[in-house]
């Protein structure tokens, strides 16, 4: 399910993808919620002024909530590209991923589009998180310690994960069938690793979870 993202916190997302803002969404959460996310929207706003430099066109892939089992509303992710030296090659190698997986590409008309379906996807993750944090009695906030578990369609497949709000090629979470690891809280897409490389499914996750995993 999609948590419910509020003004408040849909408009301090946005404030540090487009802003000038560089701390976390809580002093409070500094540690478990701005470690976290503050070097991906490091990297994010890297890749945005790389591809406004350039004149290149970014693209997204086009993911599905868990809940959405007829796929009818599609969810904007935003690509990683690893090397900004070479932004062109590095998102293009990042989509031959995505396009073995078949999931469904598309191209953006410009930054500020990507930018925005950054902050969507990032703030969903964000309210996920705090969904499963807890004030303690006399105590700090603590985040949930519930780990995800995955289930695949064959044993020892070695289960891939990406962040939901920002598409990577993976990274190895643990191996089926099931794996069970500690995750973040957050939204997440999951995959397995096979001798060609990566393949991941088009669905993100809310997690802590039980992930029923249809590949292959």
């Amino acid at each position: 399910m999609i948590p419910t993202v509020n003004s408040n916190l849909r408009s301090r997302i946005r404030e540090l993808i487009v802003g000038v803002a560089s701390e976390p969404l809580e002093e409070s959460d500094r540690a478990a919620f701005g470690d976290f996310i503050l070097p991906d929207v490091r990297h994010f706003r890297a890749q945005a002024r790389r591809f406004r430099d350039k004149a290149v066109k970014p693209y997204v892939a086009v993911m599905y909530d868990e809940d959405d089992h007829a796929k009818a509303n599609g969810l904007d992710v935003p690509i990683r590209a690893d090397d900004l030296d070479d932004i062109k090659r590095s998102q293009l190698q990042a989509i031959r991923v995505l396009e073995r997986s078949n999931i469904e590409v598309k191209q953006l008309n410009d930054v500020n589009a990507m930018e925005t379906a950054f902050v969507d996807r990032l703030a969903e993750a964000a309210a996920q998180m705090f969904a499963e944090t807890y004030l303690q009695i006399n105590g700090p906030t603590v985040v949930s310690r519930q780990e995800t578990t995955i289930n695949s369609n064959r044993s020892n497949d070695t289960i891939l994960y990406a962040k939901g709000y920002f598409l990577s090629t993976g990274t190895a979470f643990g191996v089926s069938t099931p794996a069970t690891a500690y995750l973040v809280p957050s939204r997440y897409s999951f995959g397995i690793m096979e001798s060609g490389g990566p393949r991941f499914e088009n669905i993100v996750w809310s997690c802590p979870a039980n992930v029923r995993l249809r590949l292959p």
